[in-house]
């Protein structure tokens, strides 16, 4: 495990298809990701319960608190609408 690369990961998405699961971990602009079959990516998914279980048996459960995403596509992107600094009457 020593010799392994590692990588802080402060986000993650993933996605599917019929033929396997991709999951894209990232660290600022740092990006790995990884193709899994669907049967290999449930056994994954299992091992992280698994360990995740018994981390809030020992630590306490984790709280996982829904952070605001902003829209990728803004009001004055769209050519029209208010842009930042506009008043409203």
């Amino acid at each position: 495990m020593q010799l392994v690369p590692k990588m802080f990961v402060d986000s993650a998405l993933c996605g599917f298809s019929k033929e396997f699961f991709a999951i894209v971990f990232a660290s600022g602009d740092q990006m790995t990701g990884a193709a899994i079959t669907p049967r290999h990516f449930k056994a994954v998914f299992n091992m992280l319960k698994s360990n995740i279980d018994r981390y809030e048996k020992i630590y306490g459960e984790i709280k996982i608190e829904a952070q605001p995403v902003p829209s990728p596509i803004q009001m004055g992107d769209l050519g029209g609408g208010l842009k930042d600094g506009d008043k409203i009457d």
